[in-house]
């Protein structure tokens, strides 16, 4: 894709409330102020080796404009800490839960899936155009001309732009099944189904304490839920199965 996003204003002026919301010492978690300005206002607060979970399961209202100033600025190494992965749907800017327990998960998923592609690749029928698959676990994801997203796990067709699969590993206070379920649908919708499937587990989040916002019924169990699209047509494959 090419640079094409505006350079943002040098100016660093904030009046004193806002300076206090965005206060990057509040606790990983916790709302930030989710304007542009404190965004950058946080990042650069940030020193080089500090972590990013002030920003973690935290979200940032943008306009595409100015999500494509952030991106670009990260791309240029503007900022001195390390920002974990990150999803753009054309309003807003959500940093991932990049926690141990997510990273385990997408990787043993990717793993498995290997692994269960591996004899496919001598089908008679299959063997050809699975043996053209390859990981793309990190490769970014621009699904239209206003969203970006680097999935969790995803496998493609060498050459090719956009993966046939991608995978999302949800470990977040903030997002019920059903917005899970739109969220994710939209990569088969929005890339002309290049994208033709998508495979979401939802951990398990291990909260305490009012601050936690899924129910109680979110909580329940760990689960996994697959779609994929046919002549247009967003399908669910396996609908919110428990894993345990």
């Amino acid at each position: 894709m090419a640079d094409q996003s505006p350079k943002r204003s040098q100016s660093t002026d904030h009046d004193q409330s806002t300076e206090r919301d965005a206060n990057h010492e509040e606790d990983a978690g916790q709302p930030l102020n989710r304007s542009y300005e404190a965004l950058f206002y946080n990042l650069a607060e940030l020193r080089e080796g500090d972590g990013d979970a002030p920003f973690r399961d935290n979200s940032f209202s943008l306009m595409p404009d100015e999500f494509w100033d952030f991106h670009e600025s990260h791309k240029a190494g503007e900022f001195a800490c390390k920002i974990g992965n990150y999803e753009y749907d054309g309003t807003t800017l959500y940093f991932k839960n990049m926690t141990l327990v997510h990273d385990s998960v997408g990787g043993t998923l990717q793993t498995e899936i290997d692994h269960q592609l591996l004899p496919l690749q001598q089908h008679p029928q299959v063997g050809n155009l699975v043996s053209q698959l390859q990981s793309r676990a990190g490769w970014p994801v621009y699904a239209s001309d206003k969203s970006f997203s680097k999935p969790d796990f995803a496998f493609g067709k060498r050459g090719f732009l956009l993966p046939t699969l991608v995978g999302e590993v949800s470990y977040s206070r903030h997002f019920s099944r059903e917005q899970l379920e739109a969220k994710y649908k939209a990569y088969l919708t929005e890339s002309k189904r290049k994208i033709r499937t998508v495979i979401c587990v939802d951990l398990h989040y291990a909260g305490t304490g009012e601050k936690f916002l899924k129910t109680a019924r979110d909580l329940d169990r760990t689960t996994i839920s697959m779609w994929t699209i046919q002549d247009g047509i967003v399908i669910t494959v396996v609908d919110w199965v428990p894993l345990s």
